[in-house]
């Protein structure tokens, strides 16, 4: 692959996790194509172009209209929108899974040049989860880390618990586990004859988590009259086991995690108020993992380390990985890499055959969808797809001629309105038309 600008390897402040994509304004990080692991970035600039030649496919002949043997792309400053544009000049250049001339370039946006794979940003999401990582994990400070199941909030817990310092143990309690009626001597413990077989003391979990730091994850199933006996934990850092006399001292550090809108049921008082102000002190929202794409292969390939099962991916499959949705963020995506150990293992690389065999709806043909102004082209989630066969149309060709029709409405039918609403050209607009048989007016 042929760069004309210096590469410079990434940086990496979150283990093998992440990449650091935040040490310039804008920029393309090689995810697939160029090295069989690991990343590299190529920073953009405002003040002068960038042409980028995708990597070669070699037993593919040099005329074949998809994949050519040349991907050439280049990515320049536009002033109005304020945004960096990619321009293709050959039909192996591919943004977010679709064939386009121009378009405007928004942080995740996959390019597939080729066999070359890259992502384009701007802001990485990630960083600003390490930096308030960073900054309270020494401190006393309850902190709540909220976001989508699957997204890793365990595994930041355990990193903030490693670097506090506390000498203690990392204990971690799912409170939506809990058998209701025994929730208080689990969580707080009890003394021997509390109750009917209770026949030895008990610490509980946060007797056990003295000196270190307690996770009270899925922290919205919390039974309401239980959150009275923990918010007199966090004021007094003192514990009553169930059937004691007196309270004893504890110290730790208390982190919740959740998947849920606390502040919500709290504004409808299905979560005590008093104790999300002092669970909060500092809050930490991990972003799912679509929004996370050069995290992705990179877990992938720690995950099949882990199922002792290399995972060599094709340009397509790869793709396919960064534009899935994730809908249960890094979980699904360690099953998904275990079933490819299981079903492609005999493989000496994986294609969108093998992927489909454990995720059948990966890799589907793209839906237009014009969103914002200067959007471009996106791809519609495979919730959207699913919304729109409900409606009748079966077909991709239905499917997409329905949405350039909405388009088109939109606009009025202004063709000129609507290329420019993509970041394309009108000629490209008329060939959609054309090809989906959608009538102007």
């Amino acid at each position: 692959m042929t760069i004309a600008t210096n590469l410079s390897p990434l940086g990496n402040p979150f283990g093998d996790a992440g990449a650091n994509t935040s040490a310039w304004p804008a920029c393309l990080v090689v995810v697939h194509g160029r090295t069989p692991a690991g990343m590299e970035s190529i920073p953009l600039a405002a003040e002068r172009n960038t042409l980028i030649e995708g990597q070669r496919q070699r037993d593919r002949p040099a005329n074949d209209d998809d994949l050519p043997g040349r991907a050439h792309f280049g990515v320049t400053w536009r002033a109005d929108p304020g945004r960096f544009q990619l321009t293709a000049f050959s039909r192996a250049v591919r943004l977010n899974g679709a064939h386009t001339t121009q378009a405007p370039l928004a942080t995740g946006d996959v390019i597939r040049a080729a066999e070359t794979v890259f992502v384009y940003v701007d802001d990485d999401p990630m960083t600003e989860v390490h930096r308030r990582a960073h900054i309270v994990a020494k401190s006393s400070l309850s902190i709540l880390i909220t976001g989508e199941t699957g997204t890793g909030k365990e595994v930041l817990a355990r990193s903030i618990h490693g670097s506090s310092g506390r000498s203690g143990p990392f204990v971690p309690v799912n409170c939506g586990a809990i058998p209701r009626d025994l929730f208080a001597a689990e969580l707080f413990g009890h003394v021997r004859g509390a109750f009917s077989g209770a026949v030895q003391s008990r610490k509980g979990w946060i007797g056990a988590s003295d000196g270190g730091t307690l996770l009270l994850d899925e922290m919205g199933d919390m039974p309401p009259e239980q959150q009275c006996g923990l918010l007199r934990v966090v004021e007094s850092r003192t514990i009553a086991p169930v059937g004691a006399d007196r309270e004893f001292p504890v110290d730790l550090r208390i982190i919740s995690a959740t998947n849920r809108d606390l502040r919500g049921m709290a504004a409808a008082g299905a979560f005590r108020g008093d104790l999300l102000a002092r669970l909060a002190q500092v809050t930490i929202h991990i972003p799912p993992l679509r929004q996370r794409k050069t995290e992705i292969l990179i877990l992938a390939r720690r995950f099949a380390t882990e199922c002792q099962s290399p995972l060599v991916l094709d340009a397509g499959a790869a793709e396919a990985l960064l534009l899935y949705g994730w809908p249960y963020n890094v979980r699904e995506l360690r099953s998904t890499v275990a079933a490819l150990a299981l079903f492609g293992g005999d493989a000496a690389t994986i294609s969108l055959s093998h992927l489909r065999e454990v995720l059948p709806g990966i890799g589907a043909a793209p839906l237009f969808s014009p969103g914002p102004i200067g959007a471009g082209l996106r791809v519609v989630p495979p919730e959207s797809a699913t919304a729109i066969r409900a409606r009748g149309m079966s077909t991709s060709v239905l499917r997409d001629a329905h949405l350039l029709k909405e388009s088109l409405a939109d606009v009025d039918g202004n063709i000129a309105a609507l290329a420019r609403r993509l970041g394309t050209s009108r000629t490209h607009v008329y060939r959609w038309l054309r090809r989906w048989g959608v009538a102007r007016d």
